[in-house]
Formats: C-alpha cells, structure tokens, sequence
C-alpha cells in the first residue's frame, strides 16, 4: 500500500494520521514530514497519543503550514506549542480541544498567530480567564470567526469578556456543555461580538430568556443550536425569528418550556431548511400547522419530531402535503401516530431517513404497508423498523427490489424475520442491525403486538 494512501494525504496538500493513530510513532512522522514539509499545508495528529519531541519539532518546520489538528494528544503542552506556533506563521485552522495547554498557548497565540481564524479550545481546562486576557491584549487572534470554548467551565464572566475585546469579529460559537454558562456570560459576549451568524448553546442549563433576547437582538443568525434548557420558553423564539429572518437550521432539543407558539414564530420564517424539536413535548398538531402553512414549508429537508408526543397523524397529513423536498424525518417515540397517518409519508418523493423507533405503528405494521412504502419512498437511504412484530421475510424482498439506494437498515426485535432472509438483505446496505429477539418491556407491546398493560419504571426513566 502507498503510504499516500496509507496516511490519507495528497500531494503538496494534506496528511491525515489519523486513521493510523495507534500505530504512528516518531519515527515513522519525522521522516514523512521531513520529506514532505514545504507542501504540507493540512495536518492531522487528531488523538495520536504515541507521538513525542521529535515529531512536534518537524512540525514545527513545516512553515506552509495552514491547518493543524492536535486534538487529544496527550503529549502536547505549552512548550510544544510555542515551538509550533513560532515556526508555523501561516496558520489559519488550529484544533487544540482536549489538550492540557495553559496560559502560555494563549500567550504565544497572542504574539504568533495573526492570521488565526478558526480556534478550538474545547475542553481545556488548564488555563483561566488570565490566559483569555492575552488575546485581549495581543497582536494575534484578533481575525478569529470561529471559536470553541466548549466545556471549559472554568471560565467566569471576565474570560468572556476578554475574548469579546479581542475577538470582536467572530462569525461562529460553539460554547456546549457549559454549565456554569449564565446570562452575564452571553450579555459580556454580544456587547462586542456583532457579527455571530451560527451559535451553539448546547447543555448549558442556566441561560434565561434574557441572555437569548440579547443574543437575538444582536446577531443575525442563520443557524441556532439550543439544548437542554428547561428556562427558555417562546418570548426568546419569538426574538430570535424576529431578528434573524434568514434563520435556516434550528436545533431546540430538550427545550420543555417552549409551545405551539415557538413553532408559529418559526413558521415565519422563509428560508429553514432543518428544524430539530426533539423531546419539546408541549408541541401538537396546531404547531405543525403553523409551520407547514409558513413559507419554508416547502424547503424544509430534516424535521426532527422525536418524543414531541402530542402529535398525531393530522400532522402527517399536513406534513405529507406540504414538505415535498423533506429528506430526513424522526418521530421515535411519537405514540399517538397510527399505521393510516404514516401511510401519507409514501407521498414524499425525496424522503431517504425515517426513524418509528418506539412508536405505537411498529407494533401495527405488516407486510401490505412495507409494500405500499418501498414502492413509493424508493431513494430511502435510511430505515428503522425495528420492533415491527408482523413484517416478515416479504418485506426485506420489497427492500431488495425497490429501495436500491438503502445505506443503513435496523431490524431488531423483528421476530418473523428469518435469519437467512436479513442475511441477503445485508449484503445490499452498509450498516446492518438484526434480531429477532422479543420487544424489550419499555417498547410496550409484546411479540405478538399485544399491548402490555404497564411499564417497568427504570425503562420508563430511562426512556
């Protein structure tokens, strides 16, 4: 095997070891990158836990370099990263998460990288708001669009103000899994930071409506990610559509305090193309509606409608007239949906993923249905059928014959699909999950599509 190959990199651009993470060692880095340093432009190390001195000093010679990616190494410190920032000054693209670097890194950051424009410092927890302070008041970084600070909890209010002084022009923010986040956090952010077109906000629990009104009332967005927020509710989505007009990607997982009402404002939007409103159980079939209705309705390409229990089959109806061009759809857990309502999806062209995991049709659906499906859906690149009780060996023909494009494919908890019969299945699709095992308890029904009269509670918390 050529070691172009080998390594994933093409002439004069890139070298990608990641692939051979576990096997690369000094030597072997040190003669690739003495051999290829004036070309090497991108260069990935990502979790290359073996590699030492040696290889980080080339590394540092590659003085064409552009785009480093060091994440998880274990090796690297701020030594090392004063020698690669020193002998690297055409950097443009720096992943540094899950590293133990200090306020050193961010001190050299702030003398050698100029042009810096996408940093990541994701989860690393070793330097402080003094570190930040460097980038406040340094020569570099000061071109930053791209910035993560994900899970780096020791930062306080005065370390996000450092970074809105320094890096004023940022474009992107990625700041998950932040518990510690509060409201002065955001507000020291957006005081200077205003041209923010995607942020993401992910686990960070403690944020209000005050923090994303003056998020919205300062950035057009374009993309939004929120999760797991349980203080939000729909004066923040009503700010957000209102300020942001070309909003096109929606993420409001987990949200619990947001109704119909947050869907109306997203409705009107025009040009939304994802929305993900999973586990936002105060959503019905009336917030359905406004969004189909809305001028993105035909635009719409990933709907995420997990655990949004309230919804029925009018909204499939809704959804089936109007989401012509809908490539992704999710409605696990949806337990009011009936096999009649997911008939209409057949009338999607363009639909390639659908998820029923944990829905009351699993335990419904047969043979005739999976016929009318796969003739109609034939460009599915994803399906999940599993604890579908009554398909047998008919359905996995009709996948066969009809659904040519079929990628991934989940058939657990399928009991009248032979074994032999979901072995020439898989030999069509990339990744292929089979049993015929019994529905677990929390599913709700039993093999033979009964009903049970109770769950357990465990499963029920763990669902």
């Amino acid at each position: 095997m050529h070691l172009q190959q080998l390594f994933g990199f093409e002439e004069d651009l890139m070298m990608d070891f990641s692939p051979v993470k576990n096997m690369m060692v000094d030597g072997t880095a040190v003669n690739l990158l003495q051999k290829y340093r004036p070309y090497v432009i991108h260069l990935n190390f990502r979790r290359s836990s073996f590699l030492q001195w040696p290889s980080f000093k080339c590394i540092s010679e590659c003085r064409n370099l552009q785009d480093l990616n060091l994440s998880e190494c274990a090796s690297i410190n701020d030594e090392i990263m004063r020698l690669i920032l020193e002998g690297c000054p055409a950097l443009l693209y720096l992943n540094l998460s899950y590293t133990n670097v200090t306020n050193g890194t961010l001190r050299m950051l702030s003398r050698c990288c100029l042009n810096l424009q996408y940093l990541s410092l994701a989860y690393c927890r070793k330097f402080t708001d003094k570190g930040l302070q460097y980038l406040a008041t340094g020569k570099g970084c000061h071109k930053l669009i791209y910035l993560d600070l994900s899970g780096c909890t020791q930062m306080s209010v005065d370390g996000f103000k450092n970074i809105a002084v320094g890096c004023s022009e940022l474009q992107h923010l990625e700041i998950n899994d932040m518990p510690t986040l509060t409201d002065k956090c955001i507000l020291a952010i957006v005081s200077e930071c205003q041209n923010l077109q995607t942020v993401s906000l992910q686990d960070s629990t403690h944020l209000s409506d005050s923090a994303f009104k003056a998020l919205a009332e300062a950035a057009k967005l374009t993309k939004i990610k929120i999760r797991g927020n349980n203080r939000m509710t729909d004066a923040s989505w009503k700010s957000f559509c209102k300020s942001s007009p070309c909003l096109c990607h929606i993420y409001a997982a987990d949200c619990q305090k947001i109704t119909d009402i947050s869907l109306k404002a997203i409705g009107s939007l025009k040009n939304l193309t994802v929305l993900n409103v999973a586990d936002c159980i105060r959503l019905s079939d009336a917030g359905i509606k406004y969004l189909v209705e809305g001028p993105s309705a035909g635009k719409l390409r990933e709907v995420n409608l997990t655990n949004c229990v309230r919804v029925s089959d009018m909204s499939l109806l809704r959804i089936s007239q109007r989401c012509l061009k809908l490539t992704y759809l999710s409605l696990c857990y949806c337990e009011h949906l009936t096999d009649s309502g997911l008939e209409l999806l057949a009338g999607l062209p363009s639909l390639t993923s659908l998820d029923l995991t944990g829905t009351n049709i699993q335990d419904q659906m047969t043979d005739l249905y999976m016929q009318y499906l796969t003739g109609v859906c034939q460009y599915l690149h994803e399906l999940d059928i599993s604890g579908c009780v009554h398909i047998t060996d008919k359905t996995t023909k009709y996948l066969q014959n009809s659904c040519k494009q079929l990628h991934v494919l989940n058939m657990l908890y399928c009991k009248n699909i032979t074994r032999q019969a979901a072995l020439k299945v898989k030999a069509r699709v990339q990744c292929w999950e089979y049993s015929n095992e019994d529905p677990p308890a929390w599913f709700g029904y039993d093999s033979l599509g009964s009903i049970s009269d109770s769950i357990p509670q465990e499963n029920q918390e763990q669902d």
